[in-house]
């Protein structure tokens, strides 16, 4: 099962490999990574499922924490906000946050803000202070300054979809990531795998690899056609679920 508790004023560090959950406070410690092989799954691929009629079933919903935002808010800028109107009736996020910047080694900023729902957000924000950014020294010799990412909310229904279930997004339970930026200028951009450096590469592999470890749901390039431009990151198997099996392509 995953832990429950993470340690946030704990000092950024690469972590063990555990197994995390979005309400996990555990200090968070991995060896470094420099195997550029990524992981793969032997389950299938459910964001390319089938569709399903969206609100056929409907979705758990999680004891909200009090003390989320204002425990995230103490390394991050998350505040609390609505959650965004949206097309569908289901399109809901249950303790919704903004989020656009995550303290650590050093800030790392998202290119524009974020609505996500307040577990998912600590979760991410763990991901980046105790693996993207000591990874980025690790093989790359620099910080990492800056995520660009989609927007985390969106109503609409996986892979943008006219019919089926509806995405994480839809839940601010998810985000995509589109390229991380460094302090020396560069810049790995996820939709262009073959054109990176051989330090980016590895650099690219390992957080990919790491996010596996965060997130039941990991999909990039080389998983399907819908994910081969970004790093998509979810933890929909979570909901209702104390031991979800994972995806990881």
């Amino acid at each position: 099962t995953l832990p429950t508790e993470r340690n946030a004023d704990a000092s950024p560090q690469i972590q063990r490999n555990r197994k995390p959950s979005q309400n996990s406070e555990d200090k968070r410690q991995s060896k470094p990574m420099t195997d550029t092989t990524r992981v793969e799954s032997k389950s299938e691929d459910k964001e390319a499922e089938t569709p399903e009629v969206a609100n056929s079933k409907p979705r758990p919903q999680r004891k909200l924490d009090a003390q989320c935002v204002p425990t995230l808010a103490k390394y991050s800028n998350a505040a609390a906000v609505a959650s965004p109107p949206g097309k569908f009736d289901e399109c809901r996020i249950q303790q919704p946050v903004a989020l656009s910047q995550v303290s650590g080694l050093a800030p790392v900023e998202l290119a524009s803000s974020a609505t996500l729902d307040c577990s998912f957000a600590t979760t991410f924000a763990d991901y980046i202070r105790f693996n993207a950014q000591p990874l980025a020294q690790i093989h790359l010799k620099t910080e990492l300054t800056k995520i660009t990412a989609g927007p985390g909310f969106q109503c609409r229904r996986r892979n943008n979809l006219a019919t089926g279930k509806l995405s994480e997004h839809a839940f601010g339970n998810g985000i995509d990531i589109l390229s991380f930026t460094f302090a020396d200028g560069t810049t790995i951009n996820v939709s262009d795998p073959a054109g990176m450096a051989e330090r980016e590469a590895a650099y690219f592999n390992a957080v990919r690899e790491r996010a596996c470890e965060y997130f039941t749901t990991v999909l990039g390039p080389g998983s399907n056609a819908a994910h081969a431009n970004h790093l998509h990151l979810d933890l929909g198997r979570s909901i209702g679920n104390p031991n979800p099996y994972r995806i990881c392509k």
